[in-house]
């Protein structure tokens, strides 16, 4: 059979335009179109969700002669493609990404991930009289967030302007219009979440970027501020997002009324009574996820000096206000410095929601005292969780008398079944490695990854 080229998305590349080869081979091993459409349509999208959830390397031959056959089929799997998540590594490949794509198709994305180590806001060099202007944009265009921009951190540096820059800065001002001004960063990050407006689970990782205004200024927190704002007003409809940035306020989030579920530190710029606020607005939320990554390091996170203790937007008192949740998840990952969240105050400030919550997972390489374990322990055995994942450093004193292997099953809730539970003694001296599991929940190992947005496979 002749080959045959399609333009598609690819996954991998990110490409649009990428050319795609009918492998006819594997065409006929499915079957042929005519038969393929004579299934009803919910066995065909099941067919074709078995063949995308392949490994990588088995999935591009089966996604290319998938989307080969005839317009049909290619229009229901390219709908399950782009309900994939995607992954960026810096925002010049999201720019690229979705200024290649066409606008009807980028609707379909639903699941986005942008992780930037690496990256500048930092616009071209100004050259004097050329690209300088004034901004009075329409307000929430990317006009408009570049003037933000430059309003906190100023304009970027400028350079000598060549003999034939200065030229055309004197032309009459009715022809500097044909000069096109560089695009700033901010507008094509604008241009960039507005294109996928239409994503519901959103993942965004941001460092510091490099030779930005303000990383010259020491401003990182105030520049991704600005970014988190600019992120949400451009996509009102996710439904799932997590942070990992420095210290911001969380006043962003007021612009997804449709969140249920939140991730992030616990830690923000935004006091307690604000914090409070905003959870209370947010009338969907019903999952929230506290996790401290092993890198995260307070000293790292502060420039001015300042206790990292007060920024501890969620407290005992907002987690306690907060409207029901469903599912409440804690990882404090570092075993350096005690978790702020896992407190004898904090867990009887989860009691309230009790009623409603029927996942928890308490994960912490931090050792915590006998008073935290036995107000966790009268927690869940009192609640109605029906999946359930507890990972602690316990200590001996305690656990001889309390955690025997008799006792272990006694202590979990009556909701929850496949219970399994052990309490080992490992090295340490003075405490041991307390695991509890129900149903069918899966270990912290095998959800990192997940939540990392790591996918060893892309």
């Amino acid at each position: 059979m002749p080959e045959l080229c399609f333009s598609c998305f690819h996954t991998k590349s990110f490409n649009f335009m990428q050319p795609i080869v009918f492998n006819s081979y594997i065409s006929s091993s499915i079957m042929t179109d005519k038969l393929l459409l004579t299934i009803p349509a919910e066995l065909r999208l099941q067919i074709y969700s078995l063949v995308l959830s392949q490994p990588e390397r088995i999935q591009k031959s089966h996604r290319t002669s998938l989307l080969s056959v005839n317009r049909q089929i290619r229009q229901e799997v390219l709908h399950l493609i782009l309900l994939k998540s995607r992954y960026f590594g810096t925002l010049k490949s999201l720019w690229e990404w979705t200024s290649d794509g066409r606008p009807e198709l980028l609707q379909h994305v639903k699941d986005v991930s942008v992780s930037i180590f690496k990256g500048t806001l930092s616009p071209p060099p100004d050259p004097v009289g050329v690209y300088r202007r004034n901004l009075t944009p329409e307000p929430g265009t990317g006009e408009w967030w570049e003037a933000q921009y430059v309003s906190q951190f100023g304009r970027p540096g400028s350079r000598e302007a060549t003999r034939w820059q200065k030229l055309q800065a004197n032309l009459p001002q009715s022809f500097q219009h044909r000069v096109e001004a560089p695009k700033h960063p901010m507008v094509s990050t604008w241009e960039a979440f507005r294109a996928i407006s239409e994503v519901r689970r959103l993942w965004i990782h941001l460092q510091s970027f490099i030779d930005s205004a303000a990383a010259r200024g020491s401003k990182y927190a105030d520049e991704q501020q600005l970014i988190l704002e600019m992120i949400s007003s451009c996509c009102p409809k996710v439904e799932e997002f997590t942070v990992m940035s420095r210290h911001t306020s969380l006043q962003y989030l007021k612009n997804f009324p449709r969140l249920r579920r939140f991730h992030f530190s616990g830690y923000s710029r935004s006091t307690a009574e604000e914090t409070l606020e905003i959870m209370k607005g947010l009338t969907k939320l019903e999952e929230l996820v506290l996790y401290r990554y092993p890198h995260n390091n307070d000293d790292d996170q502060l420039n001015d000096g300042s206790n990292p203790k007060s920024y501890v937007s969620l407290q005992a008192e907002v987690l306690a206000g907060m409207n029901p949740l469903k599912v409440f998840r804690l990882w404090h990952m570092r075993s350096d410095n005690p978790s702020q969240h896992l407190t004898v105050h904090f867990i009887k400030a989860l009691k309230i929601h009790q009623p409603t919550l029927r996942r928890l997972q308490i994960v912490s390489d931090r050792h915590v005292s006998g008073e935290v374990l036995e107000a966790l322990l009268d927690f869940i055995v009192t609640s109605s969780v029906v999946d359930l994942e507890v990972k602690l450093k316990a200590p001996l004193s305690y656990a001889s008398r309390t955690l025997a292997d008799e006792n272990l099953q006694l202590l979990m809730p009556r909701t929850a079944k496949a219970c399994r539970a052990s309490f080992n003694r490992g090295i340490d001296r003075e405490y041991g490695d307390l695991k509890m599991m129900a149903t069918d929940a899966k270990p912290s190992s095998e959800l990192t990854d997940y939540d990392l947005q790591i996918d060893w496979n892309r």
